[in-house]
């Protein structure tokens, strides 16, 4: 927040805000009926409960036996459901726009003509980069990166899954394509790895989901290529304070409270150990003390000795 009140704070006294209206402001200025909120959000909402119930109650309802013929491709509806459904919903949410919006459309063709063009940059950004992930996964020098992630903490493979998914996250710009990457790749030896030392595959899990939020935000990501198309801005001018709240501050290392060391020192507590639940919290990255006995709320308590 200090930074984004100094960078408002500069740009206010540098006149910014003194710009060319855009088509959305010029529509607000010339009086256009603009729908209200709560229609406005409706479209929205119906993606995500459309997406929900076509997933978990439709669609498994359905009798979808003929998926596992060899005409339909072998599959099942397990395989098939989230796609389908995100498809049903989209199309669904879009026909209800039109019908909520219908009498504000002054020309229906060109309203059309610009949602489907308005639609191909962030399609294709995201596209590109989920498919710029395998892509880079083939390549030789990726057996290099592999290597000197899995060398990096031989004794730790919390810490190598984490440097892995945050490494391949800033690779791809993508944050999943980076974690399936990394659990797509190195996913057995981690997890050969943590029934070896009898680490819980659930944290092992949750370890690499959130280390793979650390980089993901570099400049070719597709959201951010996406949010300065949309916005008319570009790298140049824009970018630093993207990297500040979206990278740099990920990871600067929080400060521990009061209150911080009571909710870590409760999530622990109940499980038998030497006390070390009482101990000062430290730095993630100090060599654990590992076992084959370990469970994973001990290896927790055994990260912060």
């Amino acid at each position: 927040m200090l930074w984004l009140n100094r960078r408002a704070a500069a740009a206010a006294a540098n006149g910014y805000g003194n710009h060319p209206m855009t088509s959305d402001e010029a529509m607000r200025h010339e009086g256009h009926e603009l729908p209200p909120f709560s229609i406005a959000i409706l479209p929205i909402v119906a993606v995500i409960v459309l997406n929900v119930l076509f997933t978990y109650v439709i669609l498994p309802g359905l009798d979808t036996s003929y998926l596992a013929e060899e005409a339909y491709g072998g599959t099942s509806i397990e395989k098939v459901a989230g796609i389908w459904a995100i498809i049903v919903s989209l199309v669904i949410s879009i026909l209800l726009t039109l019908a909520l919006n219908w009498r504000r459309f002054s020309n229906p063709v060109e309203t059309f003509n610009s949602g489907t063009m308005g639609s191909l940059l962030p399609i294709f950004n995201a596209g590109s980069e989920v498919g710029y992930g395998p892509f880079i996964a083939s390549l030789p020098a990726f057996a290099l990166v592999r290597d000197a992630v899995l060398d990096a903490f031989p004794t730790n493979p919390l810490a190598s899954l984490a440097l892995a998914a945050n490494a391949l996250a800033g690779i791809t710009g993508s944050a999943s394509g980076g974690l399936s990457i990394a659990l797509a790749t190195l996913g057995e030896q981690f997890a050969a790895i943590g029934r070896d030392q009898g680490i819980s595959l659930e944290l092992m899990h949750r370890v690499a989901t959130l280390a793979s939020g650390g980089l993901d935000t570099l400049p070719h990501n597709g959201a951010v290529i996406t949010l300065l198309a949309i916005t008319g801005l570009n790298h140049k001018k824009s970018y630093p304070n993207i990297f500040v709240v979206a990278v740099a501050s990920r990871h600067s290392g929080p400060g521990h409270d009061r209150r911080d060391r009571a909710g870590y020192d409760g999530a622990l507590r109940g499980c038998p150990d030497d006390g070390a639940a009482s101990r000062p919290l430290r730095h993630l990255a100090k060599p654990y003390r590992w076992s084959k006995q370990s469970t994973g709320p001990r290896l927790a308590r055994s990260m912060i000795t």
